[in-house]
Protein backbone atom coordinates (compact mmCIF):
# COMPACT_ATOMS: atom_id res chain seq x y z
CA UNK A 1 0.00 0.00 0.00
CA UNK A 2 2.67 2.50 0.94
CA UNK A 3 4.55 2.37 -2.70
CA UNK A 4 1.15 3.29 -4.17
CA UNK A 5 0.96 6.09 -1.91
CA UNK A 6 4.11 7.25 -2.81
CA UNK A 7 3.71 8.42 -6.05
CA UNK A 8 3.57 11.97 -6.39
CA UNK A 9 1.21 13.96 -8.82
CA UNK A 10 2.71 17.06 -10.02
CA UNK A 11 -0.26 18.52 -11.30
CA UNK A 12 -0.04 20.72 -8.03
CA UNK A 13 3.14 22.17 -8.09
CA UNK A 14 3.96 22.26 -12.22
CA UNK A 15 1.98 22.65 -15.24
CA UNK A 16 2.56 19.12 -16.16
CA UNK A 17 0.21 16.30 -15.04
CA UNK A 18 2.33 13.82 -14.60
CA UNK A 19 3.55 11.23 -11.55
CA UNK A 20 7.20 10.17 -10.46
CA UNK A 21 8.38 7.25 -7.72
CA UNK A 22 9.59 9.71 -5.00
CA UNK A 23 10.16 6.33 -3.15
CA UNK A 24 14.05 7.02 -1.99
CA UNK A 25 12.62 10.88 -1.13
CA UNK A 26 10.20 9.59 1.75
CA UNK A 27 11.57 10.93 4.65
CA UNK A 28 9.05 9.89 7.53
CA UNK A 29 5.86 8.23 7.62
CA UNK A 30 3.07 7.74 10.63
CA UNK A 31 -0.43 5.73 11.14
CA UNK A 32 -3.21 7.13 12.33
CA UNK A 33 -6.49 5.32 12.53
CA UNK A 34 -6.70 4.09 8.55
CA UNK A 35 -4.86 6.97 7.14
CA UNK A 36 -1.20 7.65 6.54
CA UNK A 37 0.66 11.01 7.26
CA UNK A 38 3.57 10.82 4.85
CA UNK A 39 6.91 13.58 4.18
CA UNK A 40 8.57 13.90 1.15
CA UNK A 41 11.51 15.86 0.88
CA UNK A 42 11.79 17.28 -2.97
CA UNK A 43 14.65 19.40 -4.30
CA UNK A 44 12.91 22.66 -3.99
CA UNK A 45 10.24 21.88 -1.23
CA UNK A 46 8.65 19.55 1.43
CA UNK A 47 4.84 18.11 0.51
CA UNK A 48 2.92 16.25 3.00
CA UNK A 49 0.31 13.83 1.87
CA UNK A 50 -2.50 12.41 4.26
CA UNK A 51 -3.60 9.23 2.44
CA UNK A 52 -5.58 6.18 2.72
CA UNK A 53 -6.67 2.84 0.64
CA UNK A 54 -10.04 1.88 0.04
CA UNK A 55 -12.13 -0.19 2.17
CA UNK A 56 -13.16 -2.20 -0.65
CA UNK A 57 -10.62 -1.92 -3.80
CA UNK A 58 -6.95 -2.33 -2.37
CA UNK A 59 -5.75 -0.81 -5.70
CA UNK A 60 -7.50 2.89 -5.19
CA UNK A 61 -6.48 5.21 -2.90
CA UNK A 62 -7.33 8.66 -1.96
CA UNK A 63 -4.70 11.33 -1.02
CA UNK A 64 -4.60 15.31 0.10
CA UNK A 65 -1.37 17.09 -0.26
CA UNK A 66 0.15 19.74 2.06
CA UNK A 67 2.42 21.93 0.22
CA UNK A 68 4.55 24.89 2.70
CA UNK A 69 4.62 27.25 -0.68
CA UNK A 70 0.88 26.86 -0.88
CA UNK A 71 0.35 28.07 2.21
CA UNK A 72 -0.13 24.65 3.82
CA UNK A 73 -3.80 24.56 2.68
CA UNK A 74 -4.17 20.77 1.40
CA UNK A 75 -5.40 20.28 -2.12
CA UNK A 76 -7.98 18.88 -3.26
CA UNK A 77 -8.91 15.05 -3.28
CA UNK A 78 -6.87 12.47 -6.06
CA UNK A 79 -7.85 9.41 -6.39
CA UNK A 80 -4.95 6.72 -7.41
CA UNK A 81 -5.98 4.03 -9.44
CA UNK A 82 -3.57 1.11 -10.49
CA UNK A 83 -3.49 1.38 -14.34
CA UNK A 84 -3.72 -2.26 -15.06
CA UNK A 85 -7.51 -2.59 -13.64
CA UNK A 86 -8.92 0.82 -14.49
CA UNK A 87 -7.26 1.72 -17.39
CA UNK A 88 -6.26 -0.72 -20.00
CA UNK A 89 -6.69 1.60 -22.82
CA UNK A 90 -5.05 4.16 -21.61
CA UNK A 91 -1.81 5.36 -22.75
CA UNK A 92 1.16 6.93 -20.91
CA UNK A 93 0.55 10.40 -20.10
CA UNK A 94 -2.36 10.07 -21.99
CA UNK A 95 -5.06 13.12 -20.18
CA UNK A 96 -8.96 13.31 -19.96
CA UNK A 97 -11.85 14.09 -17.76
CA UNK A 98 -14.43 12.07 -16.36
CA UNK A 99 -17.77 12.11 -14.10
CA UNK A 100 -17.50 10.73 -10.62
CA UNK A 101 -19.73 11.57 -7.54
CA UNK A 102 -19.81 11.09 -3.88
CA UNK A 103 -21.48 10.73 -0.70
CA UNK A 104 -19.70 12.75 2.44
CA UNK A 105 -21.21 11.24 5.94
CA UNK A 106 -23.93 13.73 7.24
CA UNK A 107 -24.66 15.08 3.67
CA UNK A 108 -28.34 14.72 2.59
CA UNK A 109 -27.54 14.56 -0.80
CA UNK A 110 -24.47 13.24 -3.37
CA UNK A 111 -22.08 15.52 -5.17
CA UNK A 112 -21.61 15.33 -8.50
CA UNK A 113 -18.05 16.88 -10.41
CA UNK A 114 -15.99 16.30 -13.23
CA UNK A 115 -12.77 15.51 -12.60
CA UNK A 116 -9.58 15.65 -14.38
CA UNK A 117 -7.67 12.71 -15.42
CA UNK A 118 -3.92 11.32 -16.35
CA UNK A 119 -2.10 7.83 -16.86
CA UNK A 120 1.46 8.10 -15.76
CA UNK A 121 3.79 5.15 -14.18
CA UNK A 122 1.01 2.74 -14.66
CA UNK A 123 -1.38 4.60 -12.89
CA UNK A 124 -4.69 6.63 -13.15
CA UNK A 125 -4.92 9.83 -11.44
CA UNK A 126 -8.30 11.45 -10.44
CA UNK A 127 -7.67 15.15 -9.68
CA UNK A 128 -10.95 16.50 -7.82
CA UNK A 129 -11.57 19.95 -6.99
CA UNK A 130 -14.66 20.17 -4.92
CA UNK A 131 -14.08 17.18 -2.53
CA UNK A 132 -11.65 18.68 0.27
CA UNK A 133 -9.95 17.60 3.35
CA UNK A 134 -11.96 20.36 5.65
CA UNK A 135 -15.16 18.71 3.65
CA UNK A 136 -14.44 15.14 5.21
CA UNK A 137 -13.84 16.45 8.85
CA UNK A 138 -17.55 14.99 10.00
CA UNK A 139 -17.24 11.93 11.69
CA UNK A 140 -15.34 8.48 11.63
CA UNK A 141 -17.83 6.59 9.55
CA UNK A 142 -17.08 6.23 5.17
CA UNK A 143 -16.96 8.47 2.19
CA UNK A 144 -18.26 6.42 -0.53
CA UNK A 145 -17.49 7.36 -4.32
CA UNK A 146 -18.78 5.96 -7.50
CA UNK A 147 -18.67 6.39 -11.35
CA UNK A 148 -22.66 8.12 -11.79
CA UNK A 149 -24.22 6.79 -14.93
CA UNK A 150 -24.92 8.74 -17.93
CA UNK A 151 -27.77 10.56 -19.31
CA UNK A 152 -27.36 8.45 -22.57
CA UNK A 153 -27.16 5.17 -20.92
CA UNK A 154 -24.24 4.24 -21.90
CA UNK A 155 -22.24 4.44 -18.68
CA UNK A 156 -23.81 2.48 -15.82
CA UNK A 157 -23.64 3.25 -12.33
CA UNK A 158 -20.26 1.95 -10.78
CA UNK A 159 -20.58 0.43 -7.13
CA UNK A 160 -19.61 2.53 -4.30
CA UNK A 161 -15.57 2.72 -3.39
CA UNK A 162 -15.93 3.21 0.35
CA UNK A 163 -12.81 5.15 2.17
CA UNK A 164 -13.15 5.03 6.09
CA UNK A 165 -12.75 7.89 7.91
CA UNK A 166 -11.04 6.80 11.18
CA UNK A 167 -8.61 9.17 12.67
CA UNK A 168 -8.93 11.29 9.61
CA UNK A 169 -9.39 14.04 11.69
CA UNK A 170 -6.80 13.67 13.73
CA UNK A 171 -4.15 12.85 10.56
CA UNK A 172 -5.53 15.77 8.92
CA UNK A 173 -4.14 17.65 12.07
CA UNK A 174 -1.09 16.35 12.34
CA UNK A 175 -0.07 16.48 8.81
CA UNK A 176 -1.29 20.44 8.64
CA UNK A 177 0.78 20.99 11.95
CA UNK A 178 4.08 19.66 10.47
CA UNK A 179 3.73 21.72 6.80
CA UNK A 180 2.94 24.62 9.19
CA UNK A 181 5.94 24.36 11.36
CA UNK A 182 7.93 23.85 8.16
CA UNK A 183 6.09 27.32 6.94
CA UNK A 184 7.02 28.95 10.15
CA UNK A 185 10.77 27.81 9.88
CA UNK A 186 11.07 28.81 5.95
CA UNK A 187 9.75 31.94 6.78
CA UNK A 188 11.81 32.51 10.38
CA UNK A 189 14.59 32.04 8.34
CA UNK A 190 13.97 34.29 5.65
CA UNK A 191 13.10 36.87 8.56
CA UNK A 192 16.89 36.84 10.22
CA UNK A 193 18.40 37.38 6.67
CA UNK A 194 19.41 40.70 5.99
CA UNK A 195 19.14 41.95 2.22
CA UNK A 196 22.49 43.80 3.12
CA UNK A 197 23.99 41.25 4.62
CA UNK A 198 22.69 37.81 2.61
CA UNK A 199 25.47 35.08 4.00
CA UNK A 200 23.55 36.45 7.73
CA UNK A 201 27.14 37.05 9.08
CA UNK A 202 26.93 38.99 12.71
CA UNK A 203 30.04 40.52 14.26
Amino acid sequence: MIRLLIFIFLLLITQSSYAIDETEKLSQKKQIGEWIVLEFLMPNQIIYRLATTSINEKEINIVFDYIPTKDCIPSPAIMVLQSKSYANNSKEGEEGVGVMEYKIPNQRQSTQEIVKTVVSEGHKFLAFSQLTAKSLLVNNRSLAIWVPASGDGEVKRSGNIYFSLDGFTMAYKEAKRLCDDQLVNKKSVITSSSPNDPLNIRD
